[in-house]
């Protein structure tokens, strides 16, 4: 993979996110340095998990980020997805000798989209990458991740000055500390700590 260039052919209009922009190329390189094979190559039902989506041309309409991110994976001369598809080739009405077969074998759900103009694209994409369950609102999201708050990060709190209210800690550089404590107690993300 070179970099996050545009696939020739692939149509710009069927694609959900701009992987020009650094918080997206960001997410994938996110995935790829956590690379875990068991994520991407499952049974996962929905779009949003599992195998990548793909149509009869071979145009990813779901899954964009993991199947870069094993590409990434792969150029960086890694065996990591390969290994683990000879592993669980069964899974998947596979052979080893088939996986043993490619360079960099990727393995993806094929469906009939109708069409492959833009928009009947564009519109298979979006339905991919919408959850089909209910999501928290913003409260629960809250109340969940307050629960992986530990005695550690209330520590790094202890260094907000009596006087100081919780954004002008946050915008301070002593609150470094109080930041890597939420995320490493999964409170926050990466991403979460940046805005």
């Amino acid at each position: 993979m070179k970099g996050f260039s545009a696939t020739p052919g692939y149509p710009k209009e069927a694609q959900e996110r701009d992987y020009h922009l650094q918080a997206e190329q960001g997410k994938v390189e996110k995935i790829a340095q956590d690379y875990e094979p068991s994520l991407i190559f499952n049974s996962a039902p929905g779009a949003l998990d599992g195998l990548p989506v793909v149509n009869e041309q071979k145009f990813v309409l779901g899954g964009n980020g993991r199947t870069m991110a094993t590409m990434l994976v792969y150029g960086e001369g890694s065996e990591v997805p390969k290994d683990y598809l000879r592993r669980h080739a069964q899974e998947f009405g596979l052979k080893r000798a088939d996986i043993d077969a490619f360079a960099e074998p990727m393995v993806v759900r094929t469906i009939r989209t109708g069409g492959d103009d833009a928009k009947t694209l564009a519109s298979w994409s979006r339905r991919l990458n919408a959850s089909l369950s209910q999501q928290l609102d913003k409260v629960r999201i809250a109340v969940s991740r307050a629960r992986f708050v530990d005695a550690g990060v209330l520590r790094e709190l202890e260094a907000m000055e009596s006087d100081e209210s919780l954004s002008e800690f946050l915008a301070s550089e002593r609150s470094l500390p109080f930041v890597k404590a939420l995320q490493s107690s999964g409170v926050i993300d990466s991403r979460s700590a940046k805005l």
